[in-house]
């Protein structure tokens, strides 16, 4: 069996994103896990995290939060308030110009192994800012600790890889929880586009692509003009090229128009810009469209929680089964109990 450590140093990526479905999927314990394989091999890790994260108690639930740990001579990037409240001594090595609630975020290494609490930059840009910081050091993997509702972060132009932890918390049905994972891994693993297509994203805009050529409308064009633009398109599409999100009502007015859905592609930058619920996705496709990603992503893996902090906790092997099954064209791992591909 490949362990998860062993699939991301394969993969040879040099930022991977951690991201957790929601609170208690067991996020914090699968970036704990990577931390203490890179321990063992003597690996120089980074790591940050796009929000807050590794705080004793959750500001919002009030309930008890699983720490973060770092070996020595791992490096951090994390806001300065946030320094004090780490049991690993740490030594500061750089102060960034990156504000933060928090105070300007601080690149620190760890001089002794103990729990660090992360809060990095808010913005995209900001993060690309601090992992080039972390690997100017010579880092060789930078670890992003995020949140779904916060994807940015995971998009290809900034983590290579991408592990999504799932978990029982959920639903109270093993089934609906399966659903749900199904249907995100689906929107995360969507196929890229034909190369020939990528030429036309334009940042900003919408081009559409037809029998008669192509053509760049600003993306305010469809503020409040909602299906009276989609339905003066009337000639024959073959592409719609967003560059920027894509919102379920925007997809709705196009499949409300008198535009012909058989056939047709509609194109995003890359899974983080696709903001369309399971119901209208599946609309869409059962009318002949489909749904393309200039830059797919590199979804190395999904790690599995039965348990939930409600006391609602489904058996390991089972739910690890069930997942597994389903998610065929994904490793899974439960990295307590130690089930894997």
């Amino acid at each position: 069996m490949m362990s998860l450590w062993e699939l991301v140093k394969k993969r040879e990526c040099s930022t991977v994103a951690v991201c957790g479905m929601a609170k208690n999927t067991g996020k914090t314990v699968t970036l704990n896990y990577l931390v203490k394989s890179a321990g063992k091999k003597g690996m120089d890790l980074g790591l940050t995290s796009i929000g807050r994260d590794g705080e004793m108690w959750d500001v919002l639930s009030y309930k008890r939060k699983p720490p973060i740990y770092v070996k020595p001579g791992m490096l951090l990037a994390t806001a300065e308030k946030t320094l004090r409240a780490a049991t690993a001594k740490l030594k500061v090595l750089q102060l960034t110009e990156l504000e933060t609630p928090l105070g300007r975020v601080a690149i620190a290494r760890a001089e002794t192994a103990g729990r660090v609490e992360l809060a990095g930059p808010s913005r995209v840009a900001q993060l690309l800012e601090v992992i080039n910081a972390l690997k100017a050091f010579g880092i060789q993997l930078v670890l992003v600790d995020g949140t779904f509702d916060r994807q940015s972060f995971a998009a290809p132009r900034v983590t290579e890889g991408f592990i999504l932890a799932t978990g029982g918390i959920l639903s109270e049905s093993l089934q609906e929880v399966v659903k749900i994972t199904r249907h995100c891994v689906d929107r995360l693993l969507l196929p890229k586009t034909s190369d020939e297509i990528i030429e036309y994203y334009r940042q900003g805009y919408v081009v559409v692509l037809s029998v008669k050529g192509h053509k760049a409308y600003p993306g305010s064009i469809m503020r409040g003009q909602k299906n009276e633009f989609w339905r003066s398109l009337n000639e024959s599409i073959s592409h719609i090229i967003f560059g920027g999100a894509l919102l379920t009502p925007t997809l709705l007015d196009v499949m409300d128009s008198e535009i012909d859905i058989k056939g047709m592609r509609v194109v995003v930058r890359d899974a983080t810009c696709l903001f369309v619920d399971k119901k209208m996705i599946d609309k869409f496709t059962e009318r002949g469209g489909r749904i393309e990603v200039l830059e797919p992503m590199d979804l190395l893996a999904v790690t599995v929680n039965p348990t939930s902090p409600e006391g609602r906790d489904f058996e390991s092997k089972v739910f690890y089964d069930a997942m597994s099954q389903s998610l065929k064209d994904v490793p899974v791992f439960d990295l307590v109990q130690g089930y894997g591909p």
